[in-house]
């Protein structure tokens, strides 16, 4: 089964974000073993290439690590990948906050809609 790609950014940026979400949600846990740049490929229907970009840079970022022959695998340290998922909401709460503003809604009223639409559901 294809990935559907959005063609507001490139392929392999998307690719990395859904890899990276893999890893810091616990799909891929710590110290697993990450699927072969061709499987990946296969799945994503791109050019092997493309996921070996992907994967370059999520060693750069740390949260892979490369094993000789042997493969790729998520990164053991478990302080790392809590780092990076700290920054991953912090981006989203941000991105969040900028739309809100847009709207004249302050990061209160952001706070207290967001409360009572919580409040709804229970």
């Amino acid at each position: 089964m294809s990935w559907i790609f959005s063609p507001n950014s490139p392929v392999f940026v998307q690719i990395t974000e859904e890899l990276k979400r893999k890893i810091l949600t616990g799909e891929y846990p710590p110290d697993s073993q990450l699927p072969s740049v061709r499987t990946i490929a296969e799945q994503a229907g791109v050019n092997p290439n493309t996921v070996q970009r992907s994967l370059t840079l999520l060693e750069d970022q740390g949260l892979v690590v490369t094993r000789g022959t042997i493969g790729r695998f998520v990164t053991s340290d478990r302080q790392k990948i809590q780092n990076c998922f700290g920054a991953e909401i912090d981006r989203e709460i941000d991105a969040f906050l900028c739309r809100m503003s847009v709207y004249g809604v302050t990061k209160e009223k952001a706070a207290e809609l967001i409360k009572n639409k919580e409040d709804d559901k229970v």
